[in-house]
């Protein structure tokens, strides 16, 4: 870890101490936060505490005193829970600490330490607050190499999209329509191809109805033969396979015929307006050198959808941080599914994705979007993603 730089963001942020703790490996989030090997399991509990002046302290038990010897910092040791306790008393008291926590749990990404250890941090005189900003100045400001990977991942993706409307075309024409799991085996086979992954996670592949299910995951049971006349929603991520690629991420719908239905395309203009709102409205911020919020960004696409009259159909937040996982733990575009304060930084990348999910109907448009060091907006791939014929 960079020592100096988590020191100088406690400073901005005024905290005294960042605590990143675990036990039997049930915190990978706060292991992966330390770069720890994996898989890393102990006995016993760690904590690895980082001040705002001076060198971390590693509070680890007598019984495994040499498990956090590849961190830097002071080892000392604790017994009982009562010395571990009188130990955190002496480093932490009336202090603000930075913790894996969110209030309510309104960023529950972030939120993985266990109850009873912030009541432990608060029981001995600790305050506690989120480590939320720490970890997005820290690990979702992207470096120059990891946004060209993002555009690389991007050229493919792109591509696979057209070939992926020209097999299915083909398909239909030649008698042999494809199915939904069909069409996702052969994405999975492109990516393969193409040197991409989507780790654990499979692209999203939906038709007519199935689109308004949000996440519909075809399989070979459940899934549509695609046909003339079909509305088809196409939601692909991927990230190349090296070890620090960044994630594109992206969302396309398409029409399966000559004439695209008046109610799809008035339907999917709605969600390229919101799109396009709140482009607008965060280069209207940057331009004036301020830095929004998630969560306002997602509040400004709603009110666009009541001005629309379709707020009820809008049921999930408005987009997500990106980074080498598909969602990262930066700052979300989110008013609805949680609260997220957090400012969009400079050098951090995210999704705008708003959609409409009626009965028979469901529309998305998603484009990933970068703020520059000099405030500057960045849509990757095509801004304008239009509603595609096949």
């Amino acid at each position: 870890m960079d020592i100096q730089k988590i020191q100088q963001l406690l400073e901005k942020y005024k905290m005294d101490y960042w605590i990143i703790t675990d036990y039997h490996g049930r915190d990978v989030f706060s292991q992966q936060l330390l770069d720890l090997p994996q898989p890393f399991f102990t006995s016993r509990r760690w904590i690895y505490l980082l001040p705002r002046i001076g060198q971390p302290i590693k509070l680890v038990s007598t019984i495994e005193k040499h498990i956090l010897d590849i961190l830097e910092g002071t080892t000392v040791c604790y017994t009982s829970y009562e010395s571990l306790k009188a130990l955190l008393h002496e480093y932490l008291y009336d202090q603000k600490v930075a913790m894996q926590y969110s209030k309510e749990c309104q960023l529950p990404i972030v939120a993985t330490t266990d109850a009873g250890f912030v009541e432990l941090i608060k029981s001995i005189g600790g305050q506690v607050v989120s480590s939320g900003d720490l970890i997005q100045e820290l690990y979702c400001v992207l470096d120059e190499e990891g946004i060209e990977s993002h555009k690389r991942a991007g050229e493919k993706i792109l591509r696979i999209r057209d070939d992926v409307y020209q097999t299915i075309r083909k398909g239909i024409n030649e008698g042999q329509p494809l199915t939904e799991w069909d069409v996702l085996v052969w994405i999975q086979k492109a990516y393969e191809k193409y040197n991409l992954t989507c780790d654990h996670d499979m692209p999203y592949v939906a038709v007519n109805d199935h689109a308004s299910q949000l996440t519909f995951v075809p399989t070979s049971e459940n899934s549509y033969t695609l046909q003339e006349g079909d509305l088809l929603l196409l939601d692909l991520w991927a990230r190349e396979k090296e070890a620090k690629s960044i994630y594109y991420d992206v969302t396309f719908c398409a029409y399966i015929g000559k004439e695209i239905p008046k109610d799809y395309a008035e339907q999917f203009e709605k969600v390229v307006g919101a799109r396009e709102a709140c482009l607008t409205f965060i280069q209207e911020r940057l331009e004036k050198g301020l830095l929004p919020k998630g969560y306002e960004v997602d509040q400004h696409c709603r009110k666009y959808f009541e001005q629309c009259g379709e707020a009820d159909y809008f049921i999930h937040r408005t987009g997500h941080n990106i980074g080498h996982e598909v969602h990262g733990p930066g700052a979300n575009l989110d008013s609805f599914e949680a609260i997220d304060d957090r400012k969009l930084l400079p050098g951090t990348l995210f999704s705008i994705e708003p959609g409409l999910y009626k009965k028979n109907i469901g529309v998305r448009t998603e484009v990933d979007v970068y703020i520059d060091d000099h405030y500057k907006l960045h849509v990757f791939g095509e801004k304008q993603f239009n509603l595609f014929k096949i």
